[in-house]
């Protein structure tokens, strides 16, 4: 495991250098990758095409027959006919069928919006993954690098006597606790990259364009929460799946009609015969039955899409209030947190110079130091992950 990591990590280093394929891309960039490239959304859009061509089969009449007869007892070319008869439904058939084709081609479509809004979502959380993985990096290895010198400063003070081998070993422990967190973060950054480079369907590892403030700046107003996700794909989709059963309902319906037959005759030539009829349906509990399970779809369609809409309105109610607690914490560190840590090392520094405190007093003021950098990174993940979340629900992706 530790050796996947090390190679990972120098894969990364040197897809910044430039000594493997790398790209350095935008958020709106790998989106609009992603929209063009994503292998799924491929699929979505065949589906689509195979709707679009269903459309021509809604006039599907039965085969046309063609029948041949003769008398065997007068040979003459009176006694010869050809038929030829075709048998359909009533018109009201197929234009409602039409129509019903037409309904779901524009479900698949919904169906599509709604993934595109999915992907613009994962997109999104797997670009700022990587963004806070390597800030979280960066972090510790800086830390890394501050417990290297340290490990120096306490060797030379236990040469000297100035220190006892207890010093040693709790630098030599924060240091190891410190790269476990720093392989916990390659991981992190291991499975960001290799999300989007599945959602972008590449093979090209991707960097967040360089200045990335790594915070997304979004301001939700104040709105209901039925209001909230009134755009939001899936709803289209679930409203447009009871138009499709409605007029299944309809196709269903119209095939109570009679089938209407017709049949031209081809004999003695200068008298051609005809033949036109229709076919009643005497036995129509079949088909009573067919219309009474297409309105009971139709009403679960109607149940299904009033479950979604409340699915929504509560995951939209729950996202705000924790997008309102993550924006409060990250606001914390922005305006007060990371001052104070920075204070916090600069008097620690000061202070450790003119003898006021011990080394190990050093050590865990450098260590709170840390730990406040490294919850502001959390804490700006979490509000990331929040307005990511938020702008799904409202389908404003």
């Amino acid at each position: 495991m530790e050796r996947k990591l090390i190679v990972f990590t120098l894969l990364i280093i040197a897809s910044v250098r430039g000594e493997i394929k790398s790209q350095e891309k935008s958020l709106p960039e790998c989106i609009d990758i992603a929209l063009q490239n994503n292998l799924q959304l491929r699929v979505a859009e065949l589906d689509i095409q195979r709707a679009k061509t269903e459309q021509t089969t809604a006039f599907n009449p039965e085969k046309t027959s063609v029948t041949y007869e003769q008398d065997p007892l007068t040979p003459d070319w009176i006694d010869k006919k050809l038929t030829v008869s075709q048998t359909m439904e009533f018109p009201t058939v197929y234009i409602y069928r039409k129509k019903m084709l037409a309904h779901e081609t524009r479900l698949v479509e919904n169906a599509a919006q709604a993934f595109r809004n999915e992907l613009v979502r994962d997109v999104s959380v797997a670009y700022y993954a990587i963004f806070q993985a390597r800030q979280k990096m960066h972090l510790l290895q800086q830390q890394d690098s501050l417990y290297a010198g340290c490990l120096q400063t306490s060797a030379s003070r236990l040469r000297v006597g100035e220190t006892n081998s207890l010093e040693m070993m709790n630098v030599l422990s924060r240091r190891q606790e410190n790269r476990l967190q720093l392989q916990e973060a390659t991981v992190e950054l291991e499975n960001a990259q290799l999300t989007l480079m599945q959602l972008l369907n590449t093979s090209s590892v991707i960097r967040p364009t360089k200045g990335e403030s790594g915070k997304i700046p979004e301001v939700f107003p104040e709105t209901t929460d039925s209001v909230a996700i009134r755009e939001n794909p899936s709803l289209a989709y679930y409203a447009q799946q009871m138009n499709v059963l409605d007029m299944q309902t309809s196709v269903e319906k119209s095939k109570l009609l009679p089938d209407l037959f017709v049949a031209y005759t081809f004999g003695d030539m200068a008298h051609p015969g005809f033949q036109v009829g229709v076919s009643v349906p005497l036995f129509f509990g079949t088909q009573r039955a067919r219309i009474k399970s297409a309105e009971i779809q139709h009403t679960q369609a109607g149940v299904k899409k009033r479950q979604a809409e409340q699915a929504l309105q509560q995951a939209y109610h729950r996202q705000r209030v924790e997008y309102c607690t993550a924006k409060e914490n990250l606001t914390y560190y922005e305006t007060e947190g990371l001052a104070q840590a920075d204070e916090m090392l600069k008097i620690a520094s000061a202070t450790y110079q003119t003898g006021e405190i011990d080394y190990m007093e050093y050590v865990q003021h450098l260590q709170a130091v840390i730990d406040v950098r490294l919850r502001h990174i959390e804490a700006l993940s979490r509000y990331n992950k929040s307005v990511i979340q938020l702008k799904y629900l409202r389908g404003i992706n």
